[in-house]
């Protein structure tokens, strides 16, 4: 059946098929046309440089605030972390904060303190309100700072080593070096390094004194004493003793002395009731005196009477004996008072000991048992700023790990000068006291009241971090040969020098070449071991600055001056100290 349609309905449907083709053409125009089409990519580009801007914005602002935040954080803590700052580390980096407004920021401080060193933590965080960051649902953006500051003064030992020699008092030479050296002990006690430096102040001449107390300590053997236990102390005062002698060596005693008149009062010199003590002074004494005898080394025993006690008989080496030895009846063969005999004792009135050429072959103290060096000068005394002795006298000893200001400069100031020039001795005391071997004599000295508490432990191990070791030597004169009295008891040494005497009265024990060689074996020990060594040669000789030069660490490490240029030397080389401090 066919279906006809009204005119009506076939233009009509012409109509939409002609709209169906014209639709049809425009949208394959459209698909093919790429007009435009940068517009959208730009407009899209626009939307996300907007959107990545806006984040920028937001992430600058709370970089921004943290910077803030960090760079005070790190100041409050360096100024809380100073040392010479009085107030709590609290209450300085909570006032930085404050003042930079951002006082509520501040979680927490951390301090931590100790004898050398401040230690100061610190935490903040601020937070900041996102412009576009809140659409992703973030809030808050939060920037955390945290710091640590920290100053440590370097624990430093220095040996000042000074020539007190008797050329010294030429050209102002120790007057101008007593202020030169005061004003170093300030610069390197100055401010809270008081607490962490120590100095050894080792005054030498012809030798070095190392005091009464390390002489016992390195049990010394005093001149005219046996250095042995070998006779009994007497438990109460002796009256007298009796000291026999073979004197042709025969084996047969053929000699007898007698010592009366003892005081019931101590002597100074030595215990009277210890016949060990002055044992070899009496012999000598009796040798020296008495027509009939020529040899000390004669004496073959000793009597011993005093109190209540029975009279006791010992041999030379303190072996008892039964009864009287001679055994003749007829008592001694002179009598002679104590006071005669005590009258020309050698005074004790130094404490140096004797040191061996192979001593300078290692570091540290000197062997126990060594003998006491004789009291004696060598050259003329200058006696208006002199003191008897080829040793120093023992207000002139050395000073062991000393940290008080004021006590040093009073030292400093009563120094008086002595005969000799033995600068290898000094520097072997010198290293010795920073040689951590040392620490048990430290600790024994801190006992007896000459180390303070704090330094009892010292020295420090060579190289230990956190430590400097130095040494500071000084001299106006080169390194001589050592010289002895040929009779070390003899009384006439405590008051005319050897060079007065005769000729046969002083022997040379070691050569000056011997003693410079020795001496440089001291400077490569200390530097091989991390001393820093400097040296100053004040107006010496040609064969001093060469010694000086030598020694020290570095050219720059020595200094050759002239006059009040001594000051200039030990300012420089206080600041050179303070400078190794900063860098620990």
């Amino acid at each position: 059946m066919t279906v006809k349609c009204t005119r009506a309905e076939a233009r009509s449907r012409q109509r939409t098929r002609a709209i169906r083709r014209l639709l049809h053409r425009r949208l394959a125009r459209f698909g093919r046309d790429e007009s435009g089409a940068l517009a959208i990519w730009s407009l899209f580009m626009l939307m996300m440089m907007m959107m990545v801007g806006g984040l920028g914005i937001d992430f600058m602002l709370n970089e921004m605030r943290r910077t803030q935040l960090q760079g005070t954080l790190d100041r409050a803590v360096l100024a809380a972390a100073d040392l010479d700052q009085t107030l709590s580390p609290q209450s300085v980096v909570q006032d930085y904060f404050d003042k930079a407004g951002l006082g509520g920021d501040l979680i927490s401080v951390t301090p931590v303190s100790g004898l050398n060193f401040r230690t100061v933590s610190a935490q903040a965080a601020t937070e900041s309100n996102p412009i576009l960051l809140h659409i992703l649902g973030v809030d808050k953006l939060r920037a955390p700072a945290a710091g640590t500051a920290e100053e440590v003064i370097p624990n430093t030992e220095i040996s000042l080593v000074l020539d007190i020699s008797g050329t010294m008092r030429w050209n102002n030479r120790m007057t101008n070096l007593k202020p030169a050296a005061r004003d170093f002990i300030s610069t390197v006690l100055s401010g809270d390094a008081a607490s962490t430096t120590s100095i050894n102040i080792v005054p030498y001449a012809g030798q070095t004194n190392p005091g009464p107390e390390m002489f016992e300590y390195l049990q010394g053997v005093r001149y005219g004493s046996t250095g042995e236990d070998h006779f009994p102390e007497w438990e109460q005062d002796i009256s007298n003793i009796v000291i026999y002698f073979d004197r042709d060596h025969d084996d047969e005693l053929d000699y007898a002395a007698k010592i009366e008149g003892y005081p019931d009062s101590d002597v100074a010199e030595f215990n009277k009731d210890d016949v060990d003590s002055y044992f070899e002074s009496v012999t000598e004494y009796l040798a020296r005196t008495q027509p009939e005898l020529e040899d000390a080394a004669a004496a073959f025993g000793v009597s011993i009477k005093g109190g209540q006690a029975e009279t006791e008989f010992f041999s030379v080496d303190g072996t008892p004996l039964q009864g009287d030895p001679m055994n003749n009846g007829k008592g001694p063969d002179i009598e002679l008072n104590f006071s005669d005999f005590y009258a020309e004792v050698m005074p004790q009135v130094s404490s140096c000991l004797e040191i061996e050429e192979s001593d300078f072959d290692s570091i540290g103290l000197l062997p126990n048992g060594r003998p006491q060096v004789p009291h004696f000068m060598n050259w003329t005394i200058a006696a208006n700023v002199m003191d008897w002795g080829w040793c120093p006298e023992d207000d002139t000893r050395i000073q062991y790990a000393q940290n008080d200001e004021a006590a040093l400069h009073d030292f400093i100031t009563n120094l008086r000068m002595h005969d000799g020039t033995g600068t290898h001795y000094a520097m072997k005391w010198g290293l010795a006291l920073l040689d951590p071997d040392t620490q048990p004599a430290f600790e024994h000295l801190s006992t007896a009241g000459q180390v303070p508490e704090q330094f009892k432990t010292r020295p420090s191990a060579w190289n230990e971090e956190g430590w400097t070791k130095v040494i500071v030597l000084m001299t106006d004169g080169q390194i001589t040969q050592q010289v002895r009295p040929t009779a070390p008891l003899d009384p006439e040494n405590a008051s005319v020098e050897l060079k007065n005497q005769p000729n046969s009265a002083s022997q040379q024990i070691s050569s000056a070449s011997t003693n410079v060689q020795s001496f440089y074996d001291q400077c490569n020990l200390a530097k091989a071991n991390g001393v820093t060594v400097y040296t100053i040669a004040f107006e010496a000789p040609s064969a001093a600055q060469q010694q000086m030069a030598n020694c020290a660490s570095s050219p720059a490490h020595y200094f050759n001056v002239q006059d009040l240029e001594i000051a200039d030397a030990f300012n420089a080389i206080a600041r050179q100290i303070n400078q190794l401090r900063l860098t620990q």
